[in-house]
């Protein structure tokens, strides 16, 4: 038997015969899409908290905002009253 018929009937059985290529191929495709997935959703669930930290700094934000405005609004009254 010539090596290049060799060479395809081993390729033949390696794919059709003993399907051990195609069980490792298709398990490695799956651990890919598992771990893309799971890539995915840690990823959504990362920007889903940076979204809620956000909220709550601009909300922290707009208090300060207020008390700084309510602080200056006492400083203009003590000083005219001091006048």
């Amino acid at each position: 038997m010539s090596r290049k018929l060799q060479w395809f009937q081993s390729v033949y059985n390696l794919i059709f015969v003993d399907n051990s290529f195609l069980q490792v191929a298709n398990i490695i495709f799956k651990v890919c899409l598992l771990v893309d997935i799971l890539g995915k959703k840690k990823l959504e669930e990362r920007v889903r908290d940076l979204e809620f930290r956000l909220a709550e700094l601009k909300n922290e934000n707009e208090n300060l905002n207020c008390t700084l405005e309510k602080r200056d609004e006492k400083i203009r009254k003590l000083s005219y009253a001091y006048q």
